[in-house]
């Protein structure tokens, strides 16, 4: 049996050979890696992932075998398998250290921290390429066994993945001569956030607006998918800015350790989760349970108690860690206000009176010894806290209408005086227009039988009761259900409404089994005891069709859409129920292949919008989203660009910047921006968009979408550098979120071939592509079986395979008709025609496709962006082919022209249109620019990344053969 020590000594190996491999040879270790089994597959590849990722922030120094060997060779329970020559004894003491010496390329200079398990020292950087201070950390020999070597070599990689004004940055990291690992951090020179706050004497409202820094430094790690686990005072210094830094990420966790295979997840993580500062342990932490980013709120909720206090939030009964233990877990903290008031002086009775109340609520809510109820976000846990600074309604505390006026009252102190002596002047006429609503007797009756009953739910949730004691969301909907099939006094009309309001309340939880289970049962009581005809039955039949959609029954969908259409036609229903359906039916439609159909919809629901609603009312600006959605469908992306664009800009007349919805519409922006040629601009939006998305962990869908929007397009942007990372954290986030084998999981890993395919990695985008495939196809989304036709098309092209890749071209395109996405049709046209005029037998195969994709290409807004630059390099072969050298250069600057800017010099695509413009250009003659065209892209071309990529070692034999005489000599 393989033990941790040798599986992580393989992982190290195979690594330490990739660091330095070529292309081929980096392919040659993966059929090893593979080879070693599907556990070890997995752990290899997430090790080059986070790697990748780090890559373009720090260069790594590679483990010397000499030391590899010697750490791992200690194992866990304190054994030694021998030492090694040339390497100091792991037995042995360690190093004397005085300043003046040198670690690798630093100078020592005074030490700053000592561990059990390392030294940090003050350095600076001794070879001349960097003159800063740095704060040097190296392990202590005597204790590097392997889990230290893995935790050490983990440290590295997870601080270069980590980019933020508040965290600590990596400079450098690596092995000297003598075997001494060591990691070059950023030095902060400050206080501790503890003797900061003590110095400064900071009011509570200054030590939460400092605080709310940290936790955004938090956010971001989280953000990232890595947690802190060892969130303390000292671990946050203060600089003479005033700006906090977090340090210290020497016990971090990956947030998809616990999904993962590797050796990392199942030895590393699960034996060195005690190495904690106990004081601010989660009761999880303590426990030794599966952490996550509530571990870390749960210790930052203690930071802030004790910066508030002074003190910790409990009283331990003891002096032992048993002690401490049992306080932690099970010990309810005092609330912060009262801790201060028993402290008996002035000064803390005032800051009392401060906290008390919304700050209470606030850390007592961050403090909770279950998990789940605490904030599900160090996002959301900052937010509070910016609205208790801010006057605001916190979401800590349960809504009471009174609560919320008396904090609006708060904000608004001029204005409630004036609307007061406004209210008294026209109450007499208010008063005289409510013999109007004997007119609508019978609708307000069953309104309010419909308001007391979900008022009834929360009458279980009440003030001044502790929040482990309130009841969840899933269980007050669990014994309502209960209590109206028990209730005998509503009527049919009441429980028809109250079973819809109950299917909606579970979809949006996406409790999608229960929802579709509750409407259903709405629908069929309303056919059966109100009959087919009756308005009930209409509306709970296209709720039903709605809730089909969700749960991704598409056909079942369609039928009850349809159906209900035509009902809401006989029936003349208009307003809000018709909008909904009309929704529902462009996002089927968008899904059935029926692009036309999408926008249709879409376009119908906008105006019913218009007509209920004021311009700049959130119902209008979902109506615009809705809308861009279908002219995105049918490839009007700059017009569904100006669409976005304006439900984002009317969602913030509304809403936060990251509230749902806005982040919602500025994905949608994003993602379109970067279709119709905006690239960049349009990741700029995605990044945003995932940033406030990331605020709202119980909407995971839109999420989801919103981060394969980023792989998709860094895929095209940057498919060499930036979409490996892009990628993989879509990927952890389906991983997370997902079951194997949901489509979800197929369509991610779709996207992961796109991004294989693009790197030349022909290997891995089979594999995915052979996953993904059998799923999609049995969904029945037309679109989704042709992206993977199509991309299996691309992998043929690329091998040669010609007579094969057109026949998966034409598959491709009939399978995708006007479906989305519309630039996928066009490359596919292109594509195939240049597949055709390779197969040998024919004549005149592909000029149809030629002409075809030529005209919808120069049609469409999106004819320069570099989504469809491989398809105007398809069609300028093929007029360079037929001789029309000038229509190839011409069509080939334009198309390098728009995509100039968006894409990394180094993306295969690029270099690819290049080589054939040079090709174009000595064709008709132009020497001089031919030879400046392969200037640009000669370093790229032999990189050894590139320079056995299947397209790239292809074209470039092809092109350098075209117009060669033309271009002899010099001109």
């Amino acid at each position: 049996m393989t033990t941790p020590s040798q599986l992580l000594h393989r992982l190290s190996t195979f690594y330490d050979r990739w660091q330095t491999a070529t292309g081929e040879e980096r392919t040659a270790i993966q059929r090893e890696a593979d080879a070693q089994g599907a556990e070890f597959a997995r752990a290899f590849a997430a090790m080059i992932a986070q790697a990748e990722t780090g890559a373009a922030q720090t260069q790594l120094t590679p483990l010397s075998d000499a030391w590899r060997d010697a750490a791992l060779s200690r194992r866990s329970d304190g054994g030694t398998n021998g030492n090694h020559p040339g390497v100091a004894s792991l037995d042995s003491p360690p190093p004397a250290r005085e300043p003046g010496q040198h670690v690798g390329p630093y100078r020592l200079i005074k030490e700053i921290g000592r561990g059990g398990m390392g030294v940090v020292w003050l350095a600076a950087r001794s070879d001349g390429t960097h003159e800063r201070q740095v704060a040097l950390k190296m392990p202590l020999v005597e204790n590097l066994n392997w889990l230290l070597a893995a935790r050490f070599a983990r440290e590295r990689n997870i601080l270069a993945s980590l980019e933020h004004p508040g965290i600590a940055r990596l400079y450098d990291a690596g092995v000297d001569a003598a075997t001494q690992p060591y990691i070059a951090l950023e030095y902060v020179v400050g206080q501790s956030i503890n003797d900061y706050v003590r110095a400064k004497q900071l009011k509570p409202e200054a030590i939460v607006q400092l605080f709310t820094k940290v936790i955004n430094a938090v956010s971001h790690a989280h953000a990232q998918l890595v947690i802190h686990r060892d969130i303390k005072p000292s671990n946050i210094l203060v600089d003479a800015k005033g700006e906090p830094h977090l340090l210290d990420f020497g016990i971090a966790k990956l947030l998809d350790d616990e999904d993962s295979m590797s050796a990392d997840a199942t030895q590393l993580t699960r034996m060195s989760g005690r190495a904690l500062t106990l004081d601010y342990a989660s009761p999880e932490q303590v426990n030794g349970q599966t952490l996550g980013t509530a571990s870390d709120v749960y210790a930052l909720g203690v930071v802030l108690y004790e910066l508030l206090t002074g003190n910790k939030p409990y009283a331990p009964k003891g002096p032992t860690r048993r002690d401490l233990e049992l306080a932690i877990c099970e010990q309810e903290p005092t609330k912060p206000s009262d801790k201060l008031m028993l402290t008996g002086t002035s000064e803390s009775g005032k800051n009392a009176r401060r906290i008390r109340g919304d700050l209470d609520t606030v850390l007592l809510k961050a403090l909770k010894k279950d998990p789940r109820q605490r904030y599900a976000t160090a996002q959301a846990f900052a937010d509070d806290l910016k609205r208790y600074l801010a006057f605001e309604p916190i979401t800590a505390k349960p809504d009471s209408e009174w609560y919320r006026i008396t904090k609006f009252a708060r904000r608004n102190r001029l204005a409630m005086a004036a609307a007061a002596l406004f209210g008294i002047a026209v109450s007499v006429g208010v008063a005289s227009t409510l013999h109007q609503a004997t007119l609508a007797k019978k609708e307000a009756r069953r309104a309010n039988t419909v308001r007391d009953f979900v008022e009834s739910i929360f009458a279980p949730v009440g003030e001044g009761v502790v929040e482990s004691k309130q009841p969840s969301l899933k269980s007050l909907l669990d014994k309502s259900v209960a209590n109206l099939r028990s209730n005998t006094d509503l009527g049919v009309e009441e429980r028809v409404d109250l079973l819809t309001i109950f299917s909606r309340l579970s979809n949006k939880v996406e409790s999608r089994d229960e929802a579709f289970k509750l409407i259903d049962e709405a629908h069929v009581l309303a056919r059966t005891k109100l009959g087919l005809n009756h308005l009930s039955t209409t509306l709970t039949l296209a709720e039903r069709g709605q809730v089909q959609l969700t749960r991704q029954n598409r056909e079942a969908a369609e039928r009850d859409l349809i159906a209900a259409e035509q009902l809401f036609r006989t029936n003349g229903i208009h307003g809000e129920p018709l909008i909904r359906l009309y929704t529902t039916l462009s996002s089927l439609a968008s899904q059935r292949k029926s692009a036309t159909e999408a926008l249709r919809y879409a376009e119908l629901g906008l105006r019913e919008r218009l007509e209920l609603y004021a311009p700049d009312s959130p119902r209008v600006a979902t109506g615009y989203s809705n809308y861009g959605y279908g002219l995105e469908s049918v490839g009007d992306y700059k017009g569904a660009a100006d669409a976005y664009d304006k439900a984002y800009t009317t969602f913030l007349k509304t809403y936060d910047a990251d509230s749902y919805e806005t982040a919602i519409s500025l994905s949608q922006r994003g993602n379109i921006r970067a279709l119709s040629g905006r690239l960049r601009d349009g990741l700029k939006d995605l990044a945003q968009a995932q940033e406030a998305l990331a605020k709202h962990p119980a909407r995971s869908q839109r999420q989801w979408v919103s981060l394969t929007r980023m792989c998709g397009a860094l895929t095209v942007a940057d498919p060499m550098n930036a979409s490996a990372s892009g990628c993989q954290l879509a990927r952890n986030f389906t991983s997370q979120t997902r079951p194997p084998g949901d489509e979800d999981d197929a369509l991610m890993s779709r996207l992961e071939a796109g991004a294989a395919i693009e790197r030349g990695d022909v290997v891995n985008a089979r594999r995915l592509l052979d996953d993904a495939a059998p799923i999609v196809a049995s969904r029945g989304v037309q679109a989704w079986s042709a992206a993977v036709t199509i991309s299996y098309g691309e992998i043929a092209l690329m091998e040669g395979r010609h007579a094969e890749a057109t026949q998966l071209f034409s598959k491709g395109i009939a399978q995708l008709g006007d479906g989305f996405p519309p630039h996928l049709r066009r490359k596919a046209l292109a594509l195939k025609a240049l597949a055709c005029s390779q197969v040998a037998a024919s004549t005149d195969c592909g000029l149809n496709d030629f002409a075809l994709a030529s005209s919808e290409l120069e049609n469409q807004s999106y004819r320069n962006s570099a989504y469809v630059l491989p398809a105007h390099t398809a069609l300028a072969r093929l007029e360079l082919a037929a001789g029309r050298a000038d229509a190839s250069e011409a069509r080939l600057r334009r198309a390098l022209d728009g995509a100039h800017g968006e894409i990394d010099d180094n993306a295969p695509r690029s270099i690819d249109a290049k080589l054939w413009l040079a090709a174009a250009q000595r064709a008709s003659r132009q020497c001089d620019a031919s030879r400046a065209t392969l200037a640009s892209v000669e370093r790229w071309v032999t990189a050894p990344a590139l320079a056995q990529h299947p397209l790239l070692s292809a074209t470039a034999r092809e092109s350098a053969s075209v117009g060669r005489n033309e271009c002899a000599a010099p001109s």
